[in-house]
């Protein structure tokens, strides 16, 4: 019945559990491990008999991957290491896990199985959003060890999965259809925030957190400091910018003043001291803003109807670039932690402006060699 393995204890399938059973010795008394394949059990035996061999002594654990991973996010939560907009991104990877075939198993039953065959289910997913899955699991790996729960990470040997999706290309719009949106917009309620986002390059939740104590029309200048978000209950809330590195000044210029002066004319008394608000005088929500531009879109058949307020910011950076500005300077005004996000999010338009200073440099040499 038993088939012994190389240092693996023994190992055999039973009838009449309909299982895969390994078998192990610690003095006098026999231990036994369970799972659906062999792999499965060779995997349990051969960390047990580590254990055994480095003679490990595990403290007891009593929390679910899922129970663990949320500790982690409360707690980063609790001590302002991240924000709350950043608690409500994170618990979307986090419920992923939650509803999967790990989040209620104990953190020391899990296995290199089980975790391989719940990220082979994420295909479906964007590849950014499967990274974020990955990265959480490895958190509370890393913390159960932490706690003594496991001695090693069961996700060192775990394949991640590429998405069968198609990494999304940034859209901006053409000269032609900028021109367009902006006799579409002309007259309608948020004319205002449409054209400081496509000629600020400003998010449009931290144009709607705008004050005007944040614009100075005499220098110039916009500081951004803030951004409308949702918190843990959903609700809408003005909070610090996304990082760090979004909090910045960015230069008012003649393409969108009379905007920002019109606003600012036009502004409803409320209790937050907004330029825009909803017609109740509470906080605006980008949802709103983009629902209606949708609608415009569709109306005048511009992009069929899809689009969204972060392809106005999207154009900004597009013009920017034609226009030859170098892309530190777009990191900057954009609000980018690093010049790697920049280069990334746009190398499409920054590879087209290289090919055509390259052109016109070639262009420039056969000239002078004439």
């Amino acid at each position: 019945m038993g088939k012994r393995g190389n240092g693996e204890g023994t190992i055999y399938y039973s009838k009449k559990l309909n299982r895969w059973v390994g078998q192990y010795t610690i003095g006098n008394k026999r231990k036994s491990l369970y799972g659906r394949t062999r792999k499965e059990v060779k995997d349990k035996l051969i960390i047990k008999l580590n254990e055994i061999q480095k003679n490990i002594i595990l403290d007891k654990c009593d929390m679910t991957i899922y129970e663990l991973g949320k500790f982690i996010l409360d707690t980063k939560l609790t001590t302002n290491n991240i924000k709350e907009t950043s608690y409500v991104t994170i618990s979307n990877s986090l419920n992923k896990i939650k509803v999967s075939n790990i989040g209620n198993i104990n953190i020391q039953k899990i296995n290199y199985t089980l975790i391989q065959e719940f990220v082979n289910t994420l295909t479906n997913l964007s590849n950014s959003y499967i990274q974020k899955i990955i990265i959480m699991l490895n958190q509370i790996f890393k913390e159960a060890i932490k706690r003594n729960y496991i001695y090693k990470n069961p996700m060192k040997n775990v394949t991640k999965p590429i998405s069968k999706n198609k990494n999304r290309s940034v859209d901006s719009l053409t000269i032609e259809e900028q021109k367009k949106l902006i006799k579409i917009i002309k007259g309608h309620k948020y004319e205002d925030i449409y054209m400081i986002e496509m000629f600020s390059g400003m998010r449009c939740g931290e144009i709607l957190a705008l004050t005007p104590n944040d614009v100075d029309l005499k220098n110039n200048i916009i500081h951004v400091n803030k951004t409308v978000s949702h918190n843990k209950k959903n609700e809408l809330i003005i909070n610090t910018t996304k990082t760090d590195s979004s909090t910045r000044d960015v230069p008012i210029t003649i393409l969108f003043k009379n905007n920002i002066k019109h606003s600012i004319l036009n502004m409803k008394i409320n209790p937050l001291n907004l330029i825009f608000t909803t017609n109740k005088c509470t906080i605006n929500s980008v949802s709103n803003v983009n629902c209606y531009l949708q609608r415009l879109a569709k109306k005048y058949k511009l992009k069929d109807g899809h689009i969204a307020t972060h392809i106005l910011r999207h154009t900004y950076a597009t013009r920017s670039i034609e226009s030859g500005m170098p892309a530190e300077i777009l990191q900057k005004l954009l609000g980018h932690k690093n010049i790697q996000t920049t280069i990334n999010t746009y190398t499409t338009i920054f590879n087209k402006y290289k090919n055509e200073e390259v052109s016109k440099s070639v262009s420039n040499i056969k000239s002078m060699l004439k």
